[in-house]
């Protein structure tokens, strides 16, 4: 069989109009408000600003979380690490994310659907969180888009099965562990300065090649933490290889 880590990466939706309607929303929260007559003009004036500014910290908040929200978010990346040694991202070369995400989709999947394996080889999907989020996000937005997935990719499967391989789930049922714990507990480098919640700013300052890498490197870090998961090798001295 042939093991493919997979992990994507996701940012909020870029069209102008949901955020704007976002923000029409805490305009009129804010239009609204009242502090309590009880307080002096001073600290009603206080109250004012302090829930105003609450308020409008709240749109960006808001918006930012789209990016786990498949009828609001756009795939940015998608990356693998094999077992055979291949490495690939596919990520947006621009700020036009809404055609960007098309075409890096149609590329992901065409790559899939010709990876080189023997006839009948299965492809094993690896990853962390893969089922809850990665996979789910995939078909979602295949679906949203109108194209067409890989079929060798296994959506619709339970978080404990083999193919995919969460390790997450597999780790602990309950999906409390992080990649990060993992590769410490197993002696792997684990994640650098880069997080997450740093890809959308990332994205845009058009920094599309750090997006790549660090995409990437959650995929080989992935890799490894099934590798030990599964007894595929016993190399206990990994720190900062």
């Amino acid at each position: 069989m042939a093991v493919i880590a997979l992990d994507i990466e996701t940012i909020p939706t870029q069209d102008p109009a949901v955020k704007a309607t976002m923000q029409k929303e805490v305009d009129d929260q804010i239009f609204n408000l009242s502090p309590p007559s009880s307080y002096s003009k001073p600290k009603q004036e206080e109250w004012l600003l302090d829930k105003q500014a609450d308020l409008k910290a709240s749109v960006e908040e808001k918006y930012r979380k789209l990016s786990f929200d498949a009828t609001s978010n756009h795939i940015i990346s998608f990356a693998i690490s094999s077992d055979n040694g291949e490495r690939k991202a596919f990520t947006v070369a621009s700020l036009d994310a809404i055609n960007e995400e098309q075409r890096i989709m149609r590329e992901f999947f065409n790559y899939l659907t010709d990876f080189p394996r023997t006839a009948h080889e299965p492809l094993v999907f690896v990853g962390h969180n893969i089922v809850g989020f990665d996979l789910k996000i995939i078909q979602q937005r295949s679906m949203v888009l109108g194209i067409r997935p890989a079929t060798c990719i296994p959506f619709n499967t339970k978080p404990w099965d083999f193919n995919p391989y969460d390790t997450m789930t597999q780790w602990d049922a309950r999906g409390f562990v992080s990649l990060d714990k993992l590769c410490k507990a197993f002696g792997i480098e684990g994640k650098g300065d880069v997080d997450g919640s740093m890809v959308y700013d990332m994205f845009l300052g058009e920094k599309f090649q750090e997006i790549a890498d660090y995409n990437l490197d959650d995929t080989d870090k992935a890799l490894r933490v099934y590798q030990r998961m599964t007894f595929k090798t016993d190399n206990r001295q990994t720190t900062g290889e």
